[in-house]
């Protein structure tokens, strides 16, 4: 592929297991010319990018493993900026204000960044750089949660646990966009900013018997067709949030849940899946 050397004494952030992140400047950057170039105006910070540094889902055993293979490494998914440079045959040209996300261990966290044209897209004009940085990664969860695997749809009933979290208030609006309505639980100082977003029913899980609270909510309008699960995963360590059995235990007067019951944390093994999946694609389209 063809490329060539960026000025030198750009800056970026890389992992560091002592300080967490800390500025450096790369020794060798390599500029790949067949697909777009992007100066990142901002980039976005998930939780994702902390659990990486400390392989919190991994055996204790591979703590080593993980800081060597995590050390001097870039992170950062999501990002926004301004195309400088784009091939011919792509649907870019210099000066675009795009944002995307960017395949594990490439980093966004830099002023300069090449991106595979399927993980690029146009920078909607009514968000700002800020705002669309904050997106991609919370918002491609949300959809293909809701719309992809599980068809919400006008009509179904939502239950979404963790509803003020970065996914959870995405996952308000992408359905109420769709018509869905949907049953928020989520702490009480929160709950103002997720009725805004046009939560239907807020709980407070810290302040009320959330159980009995959505059982009222069920008796007048019915059971819920799917609940997402924002705060749990499959792993053990998560074990003391998981809300799954308690919502199926409810069976009488009225069954909270007739549909399934989803958490956006998956298996370790799930990652390791989605990231060799992300390493073929981008095989295939010459990045890697």
């Amino acid at each position: 592929m063809p490329e060539k050397q960026l000025h030198p004494g750009f800056r970026l952030f890389v992992l560091d297991s002592n300080f967490g992140t800390r500025p450096a400047s790369p020794s060798h950057f390599v500029w790949l010319t067949a697909i777009p170039q992007v100066q990142v105006h901002c980039a976005g910070v998930n939780p994702v990018d902390a659990k990486s540094l400390f392989g919190d889902k991994l055996p204790a055993a591979c703590a080593p493993l993980v800081q060597w293979v995590v050390e001097g490494s870039t992170p950062g998914f999501d990002f926004s900026g301004t195309v400088l440079e784009a091939p011919p045959n792509s649907p870019y040209a210099a000066g675009d204000e795009v944002f995307g996300l960017l395949p594990p261990f490439y980093g966004s966290m830099q002023e300069f960044i090449s991106v595979p044209l399927m993980q690029l897209c146009r920078k909607p004009v009514n968000l700002t750089f800020a705002e669309a940085a904050a997106l991609p990664l919370v918002g491609l969860t949300a959809t293909q949660l809701l719309l992809e695997d599980h068809d919400l749809r006008a009509g179904h009933r939502l239950l979404l646990l963790g509803a003020s979290g970065g996914v959870g208030h995405t996952a308000v609006q992408v359905a109420r966009a769709v018509g869905a309505s949907v049953t928020a639980v989520c702490s009480g100082k929160n709950a103002e900013f997720v009725k805004s977003l046009g939560a239907v029913h807020v709980v407070d899980y810290a302040s009320e018997d959330f159980l009995e609270k959505l059982g009222e909510i069920v008796s007048r309008e019915g059971p819920y067709d799917l609940v997402m699960d924002c705060v749990s995963s499959h792993d053990s360590k998560d074990a003391q949030y998981s809300y799954e059995k308690e919502i199926r235990a409810v069976k009488l007067p009225y069954q909270l849940l007739t549909g399934k019951y989803v958490t956006i944390g998956g298996f370790t093994s799930d990652w390791f899946a989605a990231g060799e999946s992300c390493k073929h694609s981008l095989l295939s389209t010459n990045f890697c």
